[in-house]
């Protein structure tokens, strides 16, 4: 007797490894509750199901294997679905206790064509029995080193496909590798979503005014390493209240079905296997319960399949008022939907506009304020420098006057001790006038001196001294709100009204070049000649300075010209002008 059941118990373990965790699939009457077939069903029936199923297999055998399954499954929201299924199975010495929690989701493409797609995950626990085998019983090492309880993960997946009447849908039954006897706690021996595959279809066929339903069932069953196993079902409807049918696995043998429906609610069903001698069944039936009910209102607009209420939801036709009214609804809501996205657009413009604006006015803002920046800073340096300048000028001024009282004190102290000399009578001398042909050479007979022949006999006035440049330097504040302000004296009158100087080029590194000058300032020194031109420059008069070695005196002048014509009569022009009322010509010779 021993050796029988130490056989029973090998037999179980040998086949129990390919298919001790897809019970949940392997149930005769899979159909009356397809989300333990296929994930992807949750929610389908539209409203909340509770499912409760129990298969004994091989009856007349003691430790033979037997299934129970309990599930519940829900539509949520938008097409969102969820449930949960628990399961125990018992065979010999092994007894498997699992939990998923799925999820899934349907697609709606209307009049009756939707997809859903569904995925379970979870964990299970494996127990083996081992105080049912004597010692001398166990020789197998891997009960020998096998712990009591190990866990591991489960997992499946599907999608499923209807078009009105046509349910075909393909399941992923094992995602991870299936462990029952372990030497560890916890155990996932691999991720192989491939090892096995179903393939289901089935079709409803109502006839009778719709009073009645045949609908076909075919499921294919692929198993890496275990022959492909093929299973067909046909079930009848009578009045969507009895049901019966038959089915045929291969290798298990014919199964008859039946039961009822009540209220469109309650579906109670049972099968039962004939002795059967396929090649993985042994000779003895094996009968199956199940049980499912529909909880709570259905769901409205769900697209629904479901084994308990089979009735063919009605057609109603809509009339031509209800159609216009459609229409309409449908052309307003496109209306609405067209000036929401106009008006969001010229939002999105003006917005767009506005923030170009502030950018814009951001910039400009920045950009004055760097202008009055700058233009402060050159202020402030300008005013430094004039003050600098200004106290230089006035220490300058200062030491000449302190010279120039000594000097005078000097002289004072000089003619106090010096007798005073009888002076002889004044001799009236007649000055020689200067000669024509003692003039360079380039002047005699020439344009320069065809008009003004009269400024060669008359001495030139002696050049400006430090107070003539310190006047001279004056004139650019005096006159700088009006620099061009005219005077109604007479200009023959004006001071050097005929000074035309002619001086030979020399050779400083700031020599004047050779040509015609309007001279309006003389300088000893080089900063305070810089200092006039820029001035006059800052007045907007095109005003420059160079140097004359005969003289060692720097010259400004407002024109440079090879004519001796236009020289005069821009000098002219200028010297109607307060501030250049003593301008002069100045040639360079070679």
């Amino acid at each position: 007797m021993n050796v029988i059941k130490l056989l029973f118990i090998l037999i179980i373990l040998s086949i129990g490894k390919s298919s001790l965790g897809q019970n949940n699939a392997n149930f005769t009457q899979f159909f009356v509750n397809p989300y333990a077939l296929n994930p992807s069903f949750a929610g389908a029936d539209g409203q909340k199901v509770l499912s409760l199923a129990y298969r004994k297999q091989w009856l007349g055998f003691n430790e033979s294997p037997s299934a129970i399954n309990l599930s519940y499954h829900s539509p949520a929201k938008a097409g969102l679905n969820v449930g949960f299924l628990l399961n125990n199975e018992t065979r010999g010495l092994l007894s498997h206790t699992g939990f998923m929690g799925s999820v899934a989701y349907e697609l709606d493409f209307g009049d009756h064509r939707y997809i859903r797609f569904g995925l379970s995950t979870g964990a299970a626990m494996n127990k083996i029995d081992l105080n049912k085998l004597d010692d001398n019983l166990i020789t197998d090492p891997a009960l020998a080193n096998a712990l009591d309880n190990n866990f591991t993960l489960l997992g499946n997946a599907g999608v499923s496909f209807h078009l009105k009447n046509t349910h075909i849908g393909f399941v992923l039954p094992s995602l991870f590798a299936p462990t029952y006897v372990s030497t560890k706690s916890f155990t996932v021996e691999e991720v192989k979503p491939l090892q096995a595959l179903i393939v289901h279809a089935s079709n409803r066929f109502y006839f009778s005014n719709y009073k009645h339903v045949f609908e076909p069932y075919l499921v294919y069953r692929i198993n890496s390493g275990l022959p492909a196993q093929l299973e067909a079902a046909a079930v009848v409807h009578l009045n969507h209240t009895i049901w019966f049918g038959t089915s045929y696995k291969q290798d298990f043998g014919v199964s008859a079905l039946g039961g009822i429906k009540l209220n469109k609610l309650l579906a109670l069903g049972a099968s039962f296997s004939f002795n059967n001698m396929g090649a993985s069944d042994l000779s003895s039936p094996s009968f199956e319960l199940q049980m499912s009910y529909l909880l709570g209102p259905k769901l409205k607009n769900l697209e629904v399949y479901s084994f308990v209420s089979t009735t063919k939801p009605k057609f109603i036709r809509k009339t031509t008022s209800q159609l216009a009214a459609e229409k309409r609804k449908r052309e307003e809501l496109a209306r609405k939907n067209k000036e929401e996205a106009l008006a969001k657009k010229q939002a999105q413009e003006a917005l767009a506009q506005k923030q170009a604006a502030e950018k814009e006015a951001r910039r400009k803002e920045e950009l004055a304020k760097k202008d009055a920046e700058a233009k402060e800073a050159l202020a402030k340096k300008q005013t430094e420098e004039a003050l600098a300048l200004k106290e230089a000028e006035e220490k300058r001024q200062q030491e000449l006057a302190k010279q120039a009282a000594d000097e005078a004190k000097r002289q004072e102290a000089l003619t106090a001790n010096v007798e005073p000399v009888k002076q002889p009578e004044p001799v009236n001398i007649k000055p020689e006038p200067i000669k024509i042909d003692s003039l360079p050479k380039q002047q005699i007979g020439g344009p320069r001196l065809r008009q003004e022949a009269v400024a060669t006999i008359v001495t030139p006035p002696p050049h400006e001294d430090e107070h003539g440049e310190a006047e001279r330097i004056t004139r650019l504040d005096l006159h700088d709100e009006n620099p061009t302000e005219h005077h109604e004296e007479d200009p023959a009158t004006q001071p050097h009204a005929e000074r035309h100087e002619f001086v030979q080029k020399g050779g400083h590194q700031d020599e004047l070049d050779y040509g015609d000058y309007i001279v309006v300032g003389v300088f000893k020194s080089d900063a305070n000649a810089k200092h006039f031109s820029e001035g006059l420059a800052n007045l907007k008069f095109s005003a420059d300075y160079g140097h004359l070695t005969l003289k060692n005196l720097w010259y400004v002048y407002l024109l440079k010209t090879e004519s001796i014509d236009i020289a005069r009569a821009e000098r002219d022009r200028y010297r109607k002008m307060k501030m250049f009322r003593d301008a002069w010509l100045l040639t360079v010779h070679d």
